[in-house]
């Protein structure tokens, strides 16, 4: 059970949005949370900070490997619902609207939210996994 809800919390971490820019916070929330999804990790860590990169193995190893896709949501549909840019433009938090058919849950949408930071002029997604 700890381990499912260590998937749900990751899986809300990871959620994307829709844009039309490709390095706008939306656009790099929703590729990464979209890869995520699919349990492509090499292309979702591609969206992250080193540090973030890190923690992602770190937290599929804890949920079991690859095994983990198995929790996965199918059909999944992301839409950001708000974006707040930080003053001096270097950070964001993107707000989420997640929905999809969830394994023994069935269709549900979820809330979340995603924090990145530009990083040599590119947007990556940061989680800080120390809490």
């Amino acid at each position: 059970m700890k381990r499912m809800n260590v998937l749900w919390l990751v899986c809300l971490l990871f959620i994307g949005l829709t844009s039309c820019s490709s390095n706008s916070p939306e656009a790099v929330a929703k590729e990464f949370t979209i890869a995520f999804y699919k349990g492509d990790l090499k292309k979702a860590k591609s969206y992250c900070t080193e540090e973030t990169q890190q923690g992602v193995d770190f937290l599929v190893a804890m949920m079991g490997g690859k095994d983990f896709k198995e929790n996965l949501p199918t059909n999944m549909k992301v839409k950001a619902t708000q974006c707040k840019m930080a003053e001096d433009g270097e950070s964001a938090i993107v707000y989420l609207a997640i929905s999809g058919n969830y394994p023994g849950k069935g269709e549900q949408t979820e809330q979340n939210k995603l924090s990145l930071a530009k990083e040599d002029g590119k947007w990556k997604v940061v989680i800080n996994f120390k809490r």
